[in-house]
């Protein structure tokens, strides 16, 4: 508001920032202003607040709190008030249906802050309903909605619900939106809290307070309140919270009774019980959870009910002692500015409580005391204490002295923010002085203010602005006038004026460039983008003063005229310069209806200033418009950044600044709004009577700005009389100004009033003698002017004045020619009288001498003008009358105009036939000069149209083709391919992504199918040998198990069998659904007993064996000692069945199946493989074949821009040069009249020299003329003159010349004799001619040929644009192709290292295999007779178990990702080292250290290899001792005693060891597995985030660029006139063509 830093000092960080804070003080504004919200509700909201603050003080979870009936039932009406009980019962419907409904509330007012943000001018309905809204739920939210919508995040958040499904599935939905939820909860609470603030104490809004921490504090305790209650629901810190929540309460009240309170009393009476009552029940619940800590006394519920009015009374009685110690502080006591707040609002409280006695007294009392040691005269305190005040004034003289204490406060604390806007806030409302509350809001503004301080400012500001636009309105007087209008419509005008200056510049440089034998494209591309882009700002500016002003003749007549000349668009120009020309008519015809439009409207000639009424630059003038040059002949830089007062004579200056300061002080208009005559000073320093209307600008957002309606005053007289003004003070006579008109007319020196040794003694007596009457107002007197004394008195030794001394000057000065005889002459007289040059004239006859047909010079007798001038010093008649009379200090200024009287109207007409006289022999002279060469310009002007009427109708259909803003078809092109790559970019890599996603679901199935497949003949084996295991101890062969343990294992294997079992028929109706057809089982012949001790065969499928099987393993089981004696009995057969049949057929079954799954997995994920080529193969082609359309045609773009440059080179250097011209005149005409200030005089001085010249003439002179003069009176011209231009310098350049010189005579009026001019004689008018066509001919042979060379150097100074473009998109397509490629890199690592899982995995599985299967069929051996076909499988097992170690020995070795490195170093630890340094629990086998190191003497120490290979040597000594033994069931029982323990004990750590392995293996697979799947999501993230980067923000910039190029293109070709098109057949084909045409199009 008071403009410290200009907009251009920030940066862009700083200006978002400052955008945003406007906006949200915007928002604040208006919610402020439509907040309706009363007392009553406000109130029943606190008591809602209370009530919820309450239960957490005595919260169900507190195990130390009373057990009362009525407490009881006092706390469950507390829980009806918040949310808090129905989240804790964990009812899931209930509690999502509140997060959703809460999330909803917030969205919604997030979404409304949103929209008015963006549509902060609009106030329409919906709008205005919706900032009542959203301050009803700030209002609400602060109070009551806090504490449950705190609540309801977090207890999804931290998901303390029993009944609710935490951390899984659907609940990440849930935690999302409690998440953002969350956020938009933060911003509200930091809004509502910081932001939504009042702080005026005469405000009506309910919530209005001071600036106060206990708002903050107990907004922080809500919010912690239910977050405790989510965390520690059990109650296990109750103590602890307890004594936290009684501290806070205690600070709260502290802080709470040291600040100011809310300013109304209600609302500050219901604060004050609610904060006490809820430090009273909390202080109980602490001494009740300390005091009685074991059992809490009923007797305290009685004691918190009783104390909460005992304690409300002691507070408020507090309250009342510390009111009357502030009253009682003297002024100077006061140390800080909260105290002199506090003390100045219990003083408006008592003003506004003043008709209550005790407030009465206690105000009257403290006046009395301010009154004994107040000392300043001016105080109202005396007034109030004589009691004679009217009622209704009282108080307003109260509010008053409340001022005077304000102001001395803001004196002492003069750093404070609070009592500058403290009084800013009294003067606004109660005193009504907004300008200097706006000054008051200035002086805060510079103290630092805080976030709510500047809130506060600037809704204050925005008050009073909409107070003054109202008062604004209701001015009838001056009724029209929109200020603010105004103002908007002159700041865009100049940022328009500016627009199209540069734009006519950059023409001027650009033109100038290609006049350059060797132009610098790269300049001409950069200077032709400016065109192009300032042209477009040009044109928006222009459609914005369109909508505020539409029938401004100024800017339409600027704006049609640039279209004419610059931008050569003649059917627009032509059409808004018809429009000027009819609002010319209207505007004349509507002068006598509507005077004040006349006045101040849009195409009134009205200086307007704007100047600053702040108090750091007062006066200041911030803005004027240009006609501040036509009316004060000040250009515009002059007076910006200075003192308005530099306008003014001195003795107005040297006060105004005072009465600006008294205005803004009182905010009493003494001459605001009317319009009065006073005298303003121009650059000269001459008086310029004016009419002058201030107004206020009603618009603060540089602070307080005065704007000033300067008028001439006598051109808004209707009548032909010419008055002339002098200032003079009223008091000494002293004459302080006058007008140029009386030192032009009547010779009054205006250097006497700047000469301090006669300004004194130069009075009004002086000039107008004897006179008597009083002037005045309305009639005048009569009286004479004398100034026949002046030359005598005052202006020897001082000269004449400055303008007399300057125009002298000007008369004097000739322009010097060397070779010119006439200068070569020795007559003094002809060098005294030389005149300026003036007009051509062409003579008849023809001289040889080179000079002089048009460098004559014409002498002037100045002593006769020097005589004229001596003459104005005499008497004249006139008519004196008094127009405005002002004291100001000590002076009475009198501001006075005269009018000449003549007293001989014969002079008069004769003045006028002179005149006419004069023009005659101008217009005669004219005539002569346009015979003599008539011809030449007859042949120039018929070869001109012939040459600009063919094709014109062509051309123009060029020209609005090129104009024409549809997108290119080229950039459609390039638009939709580029599209389309990003689209297929986007699906192919989301279709990659969706493979690797399957394809990692394939493998976690192929992992899962594979394990599952090898573990089943595993699990058959460990069913037959705990069978066999309860056979030999039924039979008593061994005797050294248990029989409970082995059916206990038995039983645990027979059912992990059936499980598994199920799982892999699921995993063959996978395959067989991936396949498309159903695999067919095989079948398999098994053994059965049958009931007559006969072996039986059936073929049964695999399935329904393996149901036999378990079947049999569970029958088994639950047999006794007997089934295993008799054959006939179902448990021996169920066994024959497993020792038959596991061993060989089904395991054997079950090995197929799983190599069956192995291959289908391993040959599923190879096919990925051919998939990921095909995609790569497609995007590669894609990007390949886009490149190639692309290229032609961004590089046709950027040819068809240097084709285009290569035009400007045809054209030829004159037209260029005209062009130049063209664009010096028109900023010479239409743009630069404000910085000519010489201009009006220039034209004055040609008149009289004109004038000069018929009189001479008359006398029988010639006037001679000079080259220099005929440039600078050509300049001058209109466009009819610059026809005979070219003739003319055709003539002058040539080597011979036409010239005939007559002698001069009568040069003086003493008759001096004449001078003889010598007379040459030359060619003829033919032969002059010939040669001229000649040499015209061959120069413009020369010329073409270098507009040709140019052309070509331009169009070939950069050469073609192909290998850049090509480099381009070749990187672009090598970048996206780099992404295929090395997803095929990563496709490959990734299938070959799932073929190792696959291969590792069976590897690991076979391993316990193979081990147990050598050892079971050994001791099977040793019981069945017939062994052919045991040796035969324990042979294979052998060779098979070798091979499988030798692969995982290899595995170990090789490198693996680094996911398995863990697992890798456990496999080769327990394979090589010692296996009990790894203790594990799997299949209800726990491995415990030193129980593994007992075994067979410390052997599973060194290393399972080793301890497998034991396995096979003892199960091979086994058989070997039992093939040398007898074979009785002695040597039996004896052999398995010896080797069956010991086998029977290394085989369970060897299988369950390996067993931990594979599970240890699955979970490193699925570890690499995720990570494989992170390492996608990563690089497709990564792709999308380059891809819509390339995209989104190089491509379409790109795109944009290369749109702008095309449109540049065709600004350029717009730039060459369709004259010069028409005039050069070259340049016309390369346009008519239609090749550049194409290429733009």
């Amino acid at each position: 508001m008071n403009n410290r830093k200009s907009l251009f000092e920030y940066s862009k960080w700083d200006l978002w920032v400052h955008s945003l804070k406007i906006s949200i003080y915007n928002l604040t504004h208006n919610l402020l202003l439509n907040s309706v919200v009363t007392v009553q509700l406000y109130n029943f909201l606190i008591l809602l607040e209370t009530l919820q603050m309450v239960y957490y003080s005595l919260h169900p979870c507190f195990s130390f709190l009373f057990v009362t009936p009525i407490f009881k039932y006092f706390r469950l009406i507390l829980s009806y008030f918040q949310l808090n009980e129905v989240l804790g019962k964990g009812q899931l419907e209930i509690q999502l249906a509140l997060l959703y409904i809460v999330f909803a509330v917030q969205l919604l007012m997030i979404t409304l802050i949103i929209a008015i943000l963006c549509n902060l001018k609009k106030q329409t309905a919906f709008f205005i309903y919706s900032y009542r809204f959203i301050a009803y739920f700030g209002v609400f939210f602060n109070t009551v909605l806090l504490i449950p919508f705190t609540n309801v995040y977090f207890a999804i958040l931290y998901c303390v619900n029993s009944n609710f499904e935490c951390y899984v599935g659907t609940y990440y939905i849930h935690f999302v939106f409690s998440f953002l939820g969350l956020s938009m909860h933060f911003v509200q609470i930091i809004y509502f809290n910081l932001v939504f603030q009042e702080q005026n104490p005469f405000s009506s809004i309910p919530f209005a307070s001071p600036q106060q921490s206990a708002t903050l504090i107990k907004q922080t305790i809500k919010f912690f309140l239910p977050i405790y209650t989510i965390f520690d629901y059990e109650g296990s810190l109750d103590r602890v919270f307890i004594s936290l929540l009684c501290l806070s309460y205690i600070y709260l009240n502290i802080q709470r009774f040291k600040q100011p309170k809310y300013y109304n009393k209600w609302v500050a009476y219901a604060f004050q019980i609610q904060e006490v009552t809820l430090f009273w029940i909390t202080l109980v619940s602490f001494f009740t959870a300390f005091i009685n800590y074991n059992k809490a006394e009923d007797i305290g519920f009685f004691y918190m009910i009783i104390g909460i009015p005992l304690l409300i009374l002691v507070y408020f009685h507090l309250l009342h002692l510390q009111n009357k110690k502030v009253l009682s502080l003297l002024f100077r006591n006061i140390e800080r500015d909260i105290e002199a707040e506090i003390y100045l609002m219990e003083i408006i409280k008592l003003i506004k409580q003043r008709k209550k006695t005790w407030s009465r007294m206690l105000l009257e009392g403290k006046l009395r005391l301010h009154f004994k040691g107040c000392q300043n005269k001016e105080c109202i305190c005396k007034a109030l204490m004589l009691d004679s005040i009217k009622e209704e004034e009282v108080d307003q003289h109260w509010y008053n002295f409340l001022g005077f204490l304000l102001n001395q406060m803001r004196e002492k604390f003069n750093k404070s923010c609070r009592i500058n806007l403290l009084f800013a806030f009294l003067l606004n409302d109660q005193l009504n002085n907004h300008f200097k509350a706006l000054t008051e809001m200035m002086f805060a503004e510079d103290n630092k203010p805080s976030l709510q301080e500047e809130l506060a400012m600037y809704h204050y500001k925005n008050i009073i602005q909409q107070k003054l636009k109202d008062m604004e309105q209701k001015t009838n007087e001056n009724k029209g006038i929109d200020v603010n209008g105004i103002m908007v419509f002159q700041n865009t005008f100049i940022i328009f004026l500016n627009a199209v200056e540069k734009t006519v510049n950059y023409h001027i440089e650009y033109w100038r460039e290609l006049l350059e034998i060797n132009p610098d494209i790269l300049k001409l591309k950069a200077v032709g983008s400016k065109i192009t882009k300032k042209l477009e700002q040009t044109m928006i500016q222009y459609q914005k003063l369109q909508e505020l002003s539409s029938n401004h003749i100024q800017f339409l007549t600027i704006y049609g005229n640039f279209l004419k000349e610059i931008v050569n668009d003649e059917d627009e120009s032509n059409r808004i310069l018809d429009r000027v020309q009819i609002l010319i008519k209207q505007f004349q015809n509507n002068k006598i209806h509507d005077q004040i439009r006349l006045k101040y409207g849009e195409n009134a000639n009205t200086c307007i200033i704007t100047c600053s009424a702040n108090f750091n630059n007062m006066g200041v003038v911030t803005n004027c418009n240009n006609e501040i040059t036509r009316l004060l002949q000040f250009s515009k830089s002059d007076i910006m950044g200075i003192n308005i007062n530099c306008i003014m004579p001195r003795i107005y200056a040297s006060h105004h600044d005072q009465y600006m300061i008294d205005y803004i002080d009182t905010s009493k208009p003494k001459v605001m709004d009317k319009e009065r005559i006073l005298c303003c000073i121009n650059s000269q320093q001459y008086l310029v009577p004016c009419s002058l209307m201030i107004k206020i600008l009603p618009n603060l957002d540089e602070g307080i700005k005065m704007v000033g309606f300067l008028q001439d005053y006598n051109n808004q007289q209707e009548s032909n009389e010419e008055w002339h003004y002098i200032l003079v003070d009223g008091y000494t006579q002293i004459i302080l100004g006058i007008t140029q008109s009386c030192t032009q007319i009547f010779g009054i020196p205006q250097s006497i009033m700047t000469n301090n040794t006669f300004k004194q003694k130069f009075t009004f007596d002086v000039l107008f003698p004897n006179i008597d009457e009083h002037l005045n107002m309305e009639d005048g007197i009569l009286a004479y002017l004398d100034t026949t004394q002046l030359q005598e008195d005052y202006l020897q030794g001082i000269g004449e004045s400055q303008s007399e001394i300057s125009v002298d000057e000007d008369d004097d000065q000739f322009c010097e020619f060397p070779n010119d005889p006439l200068r070569q002459s020795n007559d003094t007289r002809i060098q005294r009288f030389l005149l300026k040059p003036v007009q051509v004239k062409q003579q008849d006859q023809v001289s040889d001498t080179p000079s002089p047909l048009f460098n004559r010079f014409q002498t002037v007798d100045f002593k006769k003008r020097k005589n004229e001038k001596l003459q104005r010093y005499k008497k004249y008649k006139i008519k004196l009358v008094l127009c405005d009379e002002l004291k100001i200090g000590e002076c009475n200024l009198q501001i006075i105009k005269f009018m000449l009287i003549k007293e001989d109207e014969q002079d008069e007409q004769l003045l006028k036939i002179e005149s006419i006289n004069s023009k005659q022999n101008q217009n005669n002279q004219e005539n002569k000069i346009s015979e003599h060469l008539q011809p030449v310009i007859e042949d120039g002007n018929s070869s001109r149209s012939s040459r600009t009427e063919n094709n014109q109708k062509e051309l123009k259909e060029f020209k609005q083709m090129i104009s024409s803003k549809t997108q290119p078809r080229s950039i459609i092109i390039l638009k939709r391919t580029v599209w389309f790559i990003m689209i297929l970019l986007l699906t192919l890599s989301t279709l990659i992504m969706a493979y690797r996603v399957i394809q990692s679901n394939d493998v976690k199935e192929g992992v899962n199918a594979i394990n599952q497949g090898y573990y089943r003949h595993n699990i058959i084996s460990d069913v037959v040998y705990n069978a066999r295991k309860l056979q030999l101890l039924y039979n008593n062969t061994i005797d050294d198990a248990d029989f409970t343990i082995v059916k206990t294992d038995l039983q645990y294997w027979v059912n992990q069998l059936q499980q598994l079992q199920y799982d892999l028929i699921n995993v063959r109706l996978i395959m067989e659904n991936r396949k498309g057809n159903k695999i067919q089982p095989q079948e398999y012949t098994t053994k059965f007993l049958m009931s007559n001790g006969q072996e039986s065969n059936q073929d049964l499928l695999f399935d329904d064996a393996m149901m036999y099987f378990i079947t049999s393993g569970s029958q088994v089981e639950n047999s006794s000692n007997e089934s295993f004696v008799s054959y006939q009995s179902s448990g021996y057969k169920n066994f024959y069945f497993l020792i038959n049949n596991g061993y060989y057929v089904l395991r054997n079954g079950s090995e197929n199946i799983a190599n069956h799954f192995y291959e289908f997995y391993s040959d599923l994920i190879q096919e990925y493989l051919i998939k990921f080529l095909i995609i790569m193969i497609i995007g590669i082609a894609f990007l390949i074949i886009s490149s190639l359309v692309l290229i032609p045609i961004v590089s046709q773009v950027h040819d068809t821009n240097n084709k285009v440059l290569s035009l400007f080179g045809i054209i030829p250097v004159n037209e260029l040069k005209d062009l130049v011209t063209k664009c010096e005149n028109y900023l010479k005409n239409f743009l630069n009249e404000q910085r000519d200030t010489n201009k009006y005089q220039k034209i004055s001085e040609a008149q009289i020299t004109q004038q000069n010249i018929i009189q001479t003439s008359a006398h029988g002179d010639q006037p001679l003329i000079t080259k220099e003069g005929q440039d600078k009176q050509e300049s001058n011209e209109d466009d009819g003159s610059k026809i005979i231009q070219k003739p003319q310098k055709l003539l002058s350049s040539g080597h011979q010349s036409i010239s005939h010189v007559k002698q001069l005579s009568n040069l003086t009026t003493d008759g001096q004799p004449q001078i003889p001019i010598p007379v040459s004689q030359g060619p003829t008018k033919h032969d002059l001619k010939h040669s001229l066509k000649i040499q015209q001919q061959k120069e413009e042979e020369k010329d073409e040929d270098q507009d040709n060379l140019k052309a070509n150097k331009l169009l070939n100074s950069q050469g073609s644009h192909k290998c850049a473009v090509t480099i381009q998109f070749i990187f672009f397509a090598l970048l996206f192709i780099s992404y295929f490629v090395l997803d095929i890199i990563l496709e490959s690592y990734f299938l070959k290292e799932t073929q190792n899982i696959f291969d590792h995995l069976k590897n690991i599985q076979d391993r316990p295999l193979n081990i147990k299967y050598f050892m079971y069929l050994s001791i099977d051996q040793l019981l069945q007779e017939d062994i052919t076909l045991i040796q035969t499988y324990r042979t294979m097992f052998q060779n098979r178990q070798s091979e499988n170690e030798r692969n995982i020995s290899f595995e170990i070795q090789q490198s693996h990702p680094q996911q398995f490195d863990s697992y890798f170093s456990l496999l080769a630890d327990i394979s090589f080292n010692n296996l009990c340094n790894y203790p594990f629990t799997v299949n209800q086998f726990t491995l415990v250290a030193s129980t593994c190191l007992e075994v067979q003497a410390g052997l599973l120490s060194q290393g399972l290899k080793t301890t497998i290979a034991s396995v096979a040597l003892n199960s091979n000594d086994m058989i070997s001792k039992w093939s040398l033994s007898d074979k009785s069931f002695d040597d039996l029982t004896q052999i398995l005693k010896e080797y069956y323990v010991k086998l029977d004990t290394i085989i369970q750590y060897v299988s369950n060891c390996c067993y931990y392995l594979t599970i240890k293996y699955q979970e490193a697979t699925l570890d690499y597995l995720q990570y494989s799947e992170t390492i996608e999501q990563i690089k497709f993230s990564v792709f999308l985030i380059v891809m819509f980067f390339v995209f989104i923000f190089c491509m379409t910039q790109y795109q944009n660029n290369l749109s702008e190029q095309i449109w540049e293109t065709k600004g350029l070709l717009n730039m060459i006139p369709l004259e010069i098109i028409a005039k050069y057949q070259h340049l016309k084909e390369q346009f008519v063509g239609g090749e550049i045409l194409k290429a733009v199009q």
